[in-house]
Formats: C-alpha cells, structure tokens, sequence
C-alpha cells in the first residue's frame, strides 16, 4: 500500500500544475579495429562477460607472429602475454558494474606490433537472450551486461506483451549494461496499466546505460516510457525508435523523471492526454536532463505537450527538439537539428558522432551506432 500511495503522489505532483488531479486513477559492443585491415591483427574479437572478470575470444592473424599481447583500460594494466594459438583470455579482478576497453594486437615476428583491435564490455552477469533478459526481474540489486542483440516480438505475458521490469512496490536498483546491442519489438498495451515500459521503476540508485531500443510501441495509462515509466535513478547513453501513448505523463524514452537522463534521444511517435514529451512526459524539481534530444512528433488531447518534454520542474540543459514547441529545452529547426554547430557543448570526438548518412543526419551515440 506505502509503494501505490507514493506512485499516486507521484502523478498528482506531475498533474497538480496545473489544475487536472481529477485525472487521477505511477557495451558487448563489436570489435573497433583501432589499427589497418591486414594479415597482421587479430580478428572477430568478442567479449563475454561476468561479475569481476571478462572473457576474450578472437581468431589469430594470418602473419606469422610469436605472441598476443592484451591491455585493458581503466586499470592501467601492464601488457599480458598469450601464447600463439591459444585465443582467448580471461581478466580477473575487475571491478563489477564497470566498462573496460581490451584492446588485442599481435607481436610479429619480427618484434613490431600488428594492427589494434579493441572491444568494450561491461562486467556483470550475461544478458544475451530474451529468456535472460526476462530473468532480470528476479534479482533487481544486480549488475547484469547486455551480450548480444535481443528480440522480442515473441514474448507475451499474459496477452499483454512485456512484462515491465520493477514496479511500484519493487524497483529495480541494480545496473543494466545495453553494450549498444540492439533491443527490438519491445511491444506492451495494456491502456488501463502505469509504468509501463522496458522498466516499469528504476529506482534510487538504479542505473540503465548504453541501451537502445529498436521499433516496437508501449501503450499504457500512466507512467509510461519505451524505456523506463518511472526513473528514480539514472538514464544514460541510451535511445528509442518505437512508438508511446498512455494518458499521463508519456514519454518517447521516460514517462517521469525523478532522476537524471543524460546523453540520450528518442525518434518515435509520442501521443497521450496530458504530460506528453517526445524525450520525458515530466520532470520533477532537482532533477537533471542534460545533452540530449528528441524529433518525434508529439501529440496530446490536454495540457502540458512539448516535443522534448512535457512539462518541467527540473533543470533541461544542452538538449534539443524540432517539433511541438513549449519553451522547455532549445527548439531549432529541422535543419539545425542535422548540424554539429548546435549542440554546445556536446563532445563530438569520444561520445556523440553526426554524419548524413547515418542517422537521418541527426547526431547519433558513437557506442550505439543505429
């Protein structure tokens, strides 16, 4: 009963604004090859992680060489040495819930270095199914690190579609790792239900990184997000392509921000009656949306519509939309949406990347290329 009559206050605070509380009813990421394309450098390499420890996979070069050398970052680890044909390694002591960069080259035979390949991953437990990623809901503490690309037109619970991770009297306050996999058709309607979404509650503390979510659509009531309904904690490095509706506070990624979202976008559709943003629905005081965007349309049957977020008790910097303007966040044209000029302050070397092939021409996340 405590968890519903927060989620109820939740929404009359979003609600309350203005006048309406009589609505109320709450990265494996592929192998970069940092070095030239030759006979000299290790190739498909792949990383499988766990909690305190990472895997390495690769295929030796064609060259002839003596051994494999194999650094990571952060650790600032001394060179580890890996005798010819033995393909794989495995880093121990790792800190759990951490991103570390391998980066695998081959000493030649005549002692240069062949060409860099290097891979990303998370340590935490392995994510690399539908089944798996269902499995989530059963420890909401965990760290837990995305290993492949998932599916998920086939899963329905109940005739409902997903089942939303956490909920109002269980949140989820652990840390889920997307490693820029692919997570596809996500599909939910169930119009009379809150939190609604990937995550129903992302509590305090709870953390969702680099996850990225491909088609699929989200109907609900209340509290409802492709990604998360209803974020206590933090979003970060994270997109949405799928469509969202519900009643109140209805976003393309969140439906209510009580935490922070940071370096995301959402490009889907986003309609609903009151508190509907094509980023957030709403956002509540003393929380933070910072670098990101939106360029859905956006559409709502009440108050509160504005296509980057629906209405706002926080602090929106450095973020951007081009559709359904209300003032909340920097509005810009189309056009300027597709240019690097406009996004001050943006780090277009390490995190974000803008070409017009790639994207719509919009600025997309350097780790979780669409």
């Amino acid at each position: 009963m405590k968890g519903k009559w927060k989620l109820r206050a939740a929404l009359f605070l979003c609600l309350a604004a203005w006048g309406c509380s009589d609505m109320i009813a709450d990265q494996e990421g592929d192998a970069a090859v940092t070095g030239w394309i030759s006979s000299d450098r290790v190739t498909n390499l792949a990383a499988m992680p766990d909690t305190g420890s990472v895997t390495l996979t690769w295929i030796d070069p064609t060259a002839a060489f003596e051994r494999i050398e194999v650094t990571w970052s952060p650790g600032g680890s001394a060179a580890q040495s890996v005798a010819a044909g033995t393909r794989t390694f495995t880093a121990t002591g790792l800190s759990v819930c951490t991103a570390y960069t391998f980066t695998v080259r081959a000493v030649l035979a005549d002692g240069s270095y062949g060409g860099d390949a290097a891979v990303t991953m998370s340590t935490g437990i392995a994510v690399g199914s539908a089944a798996e990623l269902d499995d989530v809901r059963n420890d909401l503490t965990a760290c837990y690190s995305v290993t492949a690309d998932i599916d998920l037109s086939g899963y329905n619970s109940s005739g409902g579609g997903w089942e939303p991770i956490g909920d109002m009297s269980t949140h989820f306050t652990g840390t889920l790792d997307g490693n820029g996999h692919t997570i596809g058709n996500l599909t939910i309607h169930r119009s009379i239900s809150e939190l609604q979404g990937l995550f129903g509650y992302i509590g305090s503390g709870g953390v969702v990184r680099n996850c990225v979510l491909t088609g699929g659509s989200v109907t609900g009531y209340n509290f409802v997000g492709l990604l998360a309904g209803l974020n206590f904690g933090t979003v970060n490095g994270s997109y949405a392509s799928g469509n969202v509706s519900g009643k109140a506070c209805v976003g393309g990624l969140v439906g209510d921000n009580e935490g922070t979202v940071n370096g995301s976008y959402a490009t889907g559709t986003v309609s609903g009656g009151d508190l509907i943003g094509g980023l957030v629905g709403f956002q509540a005081t003393g929380c933070f949306l910072t670098n990101c965007y939106a360029t859905g349309n956006v559409s709502g049957a009440g108050n509160s519509i504005g296509g980057l977020v629906g209405y706002n008790d926080g602090t929106v910097s450095s973020s951007y939309y081009c559709r359904s303007n209300n003032g909340i966040g920097s509005y810009v044209t189309e056009v300027a949406m597709r240019q690097q000029s406009t996004y001050t302050g943006w780090d277009f070397t390490t995190i974000w990347g803008i070409d017009p092939s790639i994207n719509g021409g919009f600025p997309y996340l350097r780790g979780n290329m669409p």
